[in-house]
């Protein structure tokens, strides 16, 4: 059996919308709202990491998120998911979209990780890169599936999903979510994911 992976419950948050890039820090400073749903924390730039504002930080894992959450949106019924995922997202028909939103409300960096990392999971399930195997206190129990007889394009958009959810799963574990290096790999993971699908012909 491959390695577990939890989900972590979630809280009622607030509102939060603050731009990744050009913000200049300073007594004065005060980021913009967002304009551009889909970017990500690899976009902040190095003012802003040394900010450390951690509604910007949380926004950042929020963007991920929706774009995971667009990306499973567009692989559903294209992947290789099989009947487990087909299952899955028939219990769970708003799910990624629901834990998208939820990173977008909050700013607190750790619990916005958290989002990001259920629906990077969700993803992955759809993307027949993990199964459901049980539920422990109302939380989805995930196993890393195998990839057996899989092969050229599919397989490398399973495993690119895989390690999608692997590395928002890293962001969210370490460095109460505002570990610059592990947000920006699993930005690029998220990118990698998606190239993949799209290679695939996952995304249509």
């Amino acid at each position: 059996m491959g390695k577990v992976v939890f989900g972590r419950g979630a809280v009622v948050l607030a509102l939060a919308g603050l731009v990744l890039g050009g913000v200049q820090v300073g007594a004065q400073a005060q980021p913009a709202r967002s304009t551009q749903p889909t970017a990500t924390c690899a976009e902040m730039n190095e003012q802003l990491w040394a900010f450390e504002a951690k509604q910007v930080v949380a926004e950042c894992h929020a963007r991920r998120a929706a774009r995971a959450a667009e990306r499973s949106d567009m692989i559903l019924g294209n992947s290789s998911g099989g009947v487990s995922a087909k299952e899955w997202q028939r219990k769970r028909p708003n799910h990624a979209q629901h834990f998208a939103e939820r990173a977008a409300r909050t700013n607190d960096p750790l619990q916005a990780a958290d989002f990001a990392r259920e629906v990077s999971a969700h993803a992955a399930v759809l993307s027949g890169a993990a199964q459901p195997v049980m539920a422990v206190y109302g939380l989805g129990l995930l196993v890393e599936t195998k990839d057996t007889g899989r092969k050229g394009a599919e397989l490398v958009a399973r495993q690119a999903a895989r390690e999608a959810w692997k590395a928002a799963g890293k962001a969210a574990n370490q460095g109460d979510g505002r570990d610059m290096a592990l947000n920006i790999a699993a930005d690029q993971a998220e990118e990698q994911a998606w190239q993949a699908a799209r290679e695939a012909g996952w995304l249509g």
